[in-house]
């Protein structure tokens, strides 16, 4: 204690010299790097450094990470409150674990912040609905689903049914709402909608098919689908729906939900952040529904 009190010390002298021969010289100077020297931390002095470190813990599977911040509080408060907004908001074409599929399989995040005045200690602690594990092995069936039915060497369009197919092919819905998972879907072959929607975004996205998960109601409940991009329009794909639970236990492909426009995807009410107009601005909706062979 007593050192961060001399270092703190140190810090505060040192910030009125440098404040003092910034504006009597008008020299730029950038205070949190000088800080950052001084205190001899791995500390990050950015929102987006801030940003990056946290993205960098999620998709590791870590249970938590601690990370030593220079500057206001205010200028990361949203993050700091909302971390996976901010997170899942990165897409590295690289990998198909990050951006939405990274938003379905954190479960849970806590933050604790210590420090003194604007040098601050966040220690965040992460639970995940999926392994690492698991992930790895979702990664590794969907590779190998894709190039055994010889996914890339089809059409956008042919991708996408082929795709929508297997999924419903795989998986029964699972009427015990326990399993989430796209690890759930594709290995235990079972899940609600989350491990659909999850499943058919990391497959999508495999198959270089533009796709994301749209969070909402439907049939007067919370839901989860997709929508994806071929020929120039967005259209929207519910592989849920698209897999009716029969009395007869028998395997059924419907395709009610396949390639439609907002106006023909019935009963379905995107959450707000999903019909924005900046939203709807990126990801144009088709205005008619896709005419299926």
């Amino acid at each position: 204690m007593k050192k961060i009190i001399r270092l703190l010390a140190v810090c505060i002298f040192l910030m009125i010299i440098i404040l003092y021969v910034k504006n009597e010289y008008n020299i730029d100077v950038n205070i949190h790097e000088i800080q950052k020297k001084i205190l001899n931390e791995d500390a990050v002095t950015t929102k987006e450094e801030l940003i990056e470190q946290i993205q960098k813990a999620m998709i590791n599977y870590k249970e938590g990470t601690t990370i030593k911040y220079i500057g206001s509080y205010n200028d990361i408060k949203p993050i700091v409150e909302n971390p996976l907004d901010y997170v899942s908001a990165i897409d590295d074409p690289d990998t198909s674990s990050d951006y939405d599929y990274l938003k379905y399989i954190v479960k849970s995040i806590n933050v604790s912040i210590k420090g003194y005045a604007n040098i601050l200690e966040l220690s965040y602690h992460f639970t995940f609905r999926e392994t690492k594990e698991e992930t790895k092995e979702v990664d590794k069936k969907v590779k190998e689903v894709i190039k055994n039915l010889g996914i890339m060497d089809l059409s956008n369009y042919e991708k996408v049914k082929e795709i929508h197919d297997y999924i419903i092919k795989n998986a029964t819905y699972d009427m015990t709402y326990h399993y989430v998972t796209a690890y759930d879907n594709l290995i235990k072959k079972t899940s609600v909608c989350q491990g659909y929607a999850a499943l058919t975004y990391k497959m999508m996205t495999e198959a270089k098919i533009p796709c994301r998960i749209i969070n909402g109601m439907a049939g007067g409940d919370t839901h989860a689908w997709n929508i994806v991009y071929i020929n120039g329009a967005w259209y929207n794909i519910d592989c849920t729906w698209d897999d009716p639970v029969r009395s007869d236990g028998k395997q059924m492909i419907s395709y009610d939900n396949f390639l439609k426009s907002d106006a023909d995807l019935k009963d379905h009410q995107r959450d707000k952040e999903y019909k924005t107009k900046a939203f709807y601005d990126k990801y144009p909706m088709a205005t008619e529904s896709y005419a299926i062979d």
